[in-house]
This record gives structure tokens, C-alpha cells and sequence, in this order.
């Protein structure tokens, strides 16, 4: 307990400069808004392109797509792309064209007063939930184009993904557990077998996998969206870098060859 609260105090004193801008210097609404800081980036609001990346060529190329929702992060894909029991919420969502999944703690999201009480409960490790958003349009168009990044994974890198998000799940007789409507229209909570922590929140498992499929990116201290979307910004900018690289290569090669 002492080594988790000394851990939790680091959190918040690297955090101080941030609290104390928005806080005005006040000691207890700075702690309150230092726990929000945390919660709130697990937390979500209503659905309203980039490159791609992948090394591979093994199977036919998927799009998955990391959406920043201020500061929560969602991991989604088409709806005809995601297998079984996965493939159980298409028909729970009709038209629905992409599915995104995000992480958060299961007290916090439910509670109907999410005061500072409900904060500070949800900080130390408890029951995660999945919330899923069915999207009818594009992720794009749900959220803005500047809030979401498209990476083009291989067959074999989807499905590693697809298993860790089925990995984060609590399943009965392999079928999913719902835990009720979700805080909008199109959304749905899920049973979540991983737990949520002030170490482990949605933008530590959004990055876990990312992780799975193979990308670049590193999870462990990754507790903000911030931190997250940098990584994945990079492996977007290097990408559309080797591509456009690969096609004056390309270009030059064809205009030897007139030659």
C-alpha cells in the first residue's frame, strides 16, 4: 500500500506544474484536478486521415485507427473486419461501419456522482470496462480528421491485435458480458478482465495493442493520451517519409529505363 501511494504521489508531482496552471494554487482543487487529469483521460465523449504503416505484405492490408478523444485514446477497425465473439456487435449495432474500443475503470464510468470521492477510488486497482462505439459514418468524420490517425497493418499484425483487445475481455462460454448501454447512443460497456489502476489506464492499454501488432511503440508509464499519440504520430510521419521515398526511387527507375 505505502510503495502505491508513494508511486501514486510521483504521478501527481510530475503532474504539478499542469495542476497548478489550472488550478489557480489551490491545494485541494489542484489534487482534485490532478486525479481528474487521470480519470478523465479514461473517460469519453460522443463520436461527432493520415498514413499508414505496416512492413509487411503477408494477407490483405487492414486499417486500424487510433482516435484521440482530448484525453482518452480509442483503437478501432471496420466492422467487417473484426472475427468472433467480436463479430457478435454488428448485430447489436445495425449499419455500423467501424467499431472502436477504448479502456477505463468500471466504478468511475458508472458512478453517478463522479466527485472526488469516486476519483480517488478509482486510482488504486479495480474493475475495467470496455466501452465500444459503433461508428455509422468514418472515424474522421465522428471526430475530425486532426483527432484521428490511420496505420495500415498486415493480416497477421490485425490479428494480434484483434486478440489482445479479446484478451482484455471477461468472457462466459466464450461469448462477450455485456455490462449495460454505454453513456451514449451507439456505445456499449463490456466486462473487462484487466484491471484499472493509476498505472494501467485506457491510454497504458490502447498502447498495449499497438504493442501486440508489432508497432513501435512503448507502453509501460504511458498513462496520458498525449504521450501515446506522439508515438503513433511518429510511426504515421515515418511511414508517409518511406513511402514518398519509395515512390521517387520508383520514378527515377522508370525514367532510366525510357532512357
Amino acid at each position: 500500500m505505502r510503495s502505491a501511494a508513494q508511486a501514486l504521489s510521483t504521478i501527481l508531482s510530475r503532474l504539478r506544474p499542469r495542476i497548478r496552471a489550472h488550478a489557480g494554487g489551490s491545494g485541494g482543487a489542484a489534487l482534485a484536478l490532478g486525479i481528474s487529469l487521470l480519470l478523465t483521460a479514461c473517460g469519453t465523449t460522443a463520436p461527432i486521415r493520415s498514413a499508414v504503416a505496416g512492413s509487411s505484405d503477408i494477407g490483405t492490408p487492414v486499417t486500424i485507427y487510433v482516435v484521440r478523444r482530448s484525453w482518452h485514446i480509442d483503437v478501432g477497425v471496420a466492422a467487417e473486419q473484426v472475427a468472433a465473439p467480436l463479430s457478435t456487435l454488428r448485430a447489436q449495432f445495425p449499419g455500423v461501419r467501424y467499431l472502436l474500443f477504448g479502456f477505463g475503470d468500471r466504478h468511475y464510468l458508472e458512478a453517478r456522482n463522479r466527485g472526488l470521492p469516486a476519483m480517488v477510488a478509482a486510482l488504486w486497482p479495480g474493475d475495467g470496462l470496455l466501452l465500444v462505439t459503433a461508428v455509422t459514418g468514418t472515424p474522421a468524420a465522428a471526430f475530425g480528421e486532426q483527432a484521428v490517425i490511420e496505420l495500415r497493418l498486415n493480416a497477421t499484425q490485425a490479428r494480434l491485435a484483434q486478440e489482445r483487445v479479446l484478451g482484455s475481455l471477461s468472457l462466459r462460454d466464450g461469448a462477450l458480458q455485456s455490462d449495460g448501454a454505454g453513456p451514449y447512443e451507439g456505445s456499449i460497456y463490456l466486462r473487462a478482465a484487466q484491471r484499472y489502476s493509476a498505472f494501467h489506464t485506457c491510454t497504458t492499454w490502447a498502447a498495449e495493442v499497438l504493442q501486440a501488432a508489432g508497432l513501435p511503440v512503448h507502453s509501460r508509464g504511458v498513462l496520458f493520451a498525449g504521450q501515446l499519440w506522439r508515438q503513433v504520430r511518429r510511426i504515421a510521419d515515418d511511414t508517409a517519409s518511406r513511402q514518398s521515398a519509395t515512390g521517387r526511387f520508383a520514378a527515377v527507375g522508370a525514367d532510366h529505363g525510357r532512357r
